[in-house]
């Protein structure tokens, strides 16, 4: 090989501080911001380096990869809709002139996202709009700690909800489909056939998603009641001799009430008969990580 000489004439100096402390945990949602963000020419695409603003893990941060078009697109989307306090107002920029796009994220707002453990390693899931640092969004609630899990490895989380997936892409709402409940591609709903904007297909995949969640919570509900031995936990202290109070009253102590039966998952071949309606669970089921 030639020898070659490294010159540092263009040498830069970095301009942020770089992060030494431990890696946030998975499955929580953090305050940030995006102060950098560079052009990918080999892969058409924008990195936006997200970091952490608040809290221990302060200065954390990752890159969100973000394509402009393809099966990801929805990526670009969130992301911008995102730093536009959730506005959906088109972008024109010259993304590979660097002062263009440090320029336009300083006007940016701050933005909330949620982690995740990906091949060991703690990664960004999903970004969304901070409505709290919006101007006239400050009544949207704040974002609530969440508890600590009892089981560290469990990994889990809360509940989608209805209003949490409406945020999403039909490609992520796929995603968590396939991966968290482990529905083969092929059953996923039908796109129909007139549906320009996909609406009644994203629907579709948000009712197939809270349909499965609450199948595994009446699962975990059954689970519970089996496991559970006859005649136990429901006994407790009253406080006096129940055979003294049989003598006094005189008459015998009632039967309990049967236990009700435990619900069973759905079953994924009567998908296609409407189900019949029944009382909301109030069992917290923790997600699949």
């Amino acid at each position: 090989m030639a020898k070659r000489t490294v010159s540092f004439s263009d040498y830069k100096e970095p301009t942020w501080e770089e992060y030494t402390g431990e890696d946030p945990p998975p499955n929580k949602w953090f305050t940030g911001r995006v102060n950098r963000a560079r052009y990918d020419k080999d892969d058409d695409q924008v990195v936006f380096i997200v970091e952490i603003t608040e809290g221990d893990y302060k200065g954390w941060g990752r890159g969100w990869y973000a394509p402009f078009e393809g099966n990801l697109k929805w990526k670009m989307h969130e992301i911008l809709r995102a730093l536009q306090g959730g506005k959906t107002t088109d972008v024109s920029l010259d993304w590979e002139n660097d002062t263009a796009v440090a320029n336009f994220l300083k006007k940016c707002k701050a933005i909330r996202f949620r982690t995740e453990e990906y091949n060991d390693r703690i990664s960004i899931r999903k970004v969304s709009p901070l409505l709290t640092a919006v101007p006239g969004g400050t009544d949207a609630p704040k974002v609530a700690p969440e508890p600590e899990l009892d089981d560290p490895e469990d990994g889990g989380d809360e509940p989608y909800t209805e209003e949490e997936l409406s945020d999403m892409g039909v490609g992520e709402l796929e995603e968590i489909l396939v991966e968290e409940f482990e529905v083969p591609k092929g059953d996923l709903p039908a796109k129909p056939r007139r549906d320009p904007k996909g609406e009644k297909y994203k629907a579709a995949l948000i009712e197939e998603i809270l349909a499965e969640q609450e199948g595994d919570e009446g699962s975990e509900d059954g689970e519970a009641d089996e496991e559970e031995p006859e005649g136990e936990g429901d006994e407790f202290d009253t406080g006096f001799d129940e055979d003294e109070a049989d003598d006094e009253e005189g008459e015998p102590e009632p039967e309990p009430e049967p236990e009700p039966a435990p619900r069973a998952r759905r079953s994924r071949a009567a998908k296609a008969a409407p189900a019949p309606a029944k009382a909301a669970s109030t069992t917290t089921r923790r997600r699949r990580g």
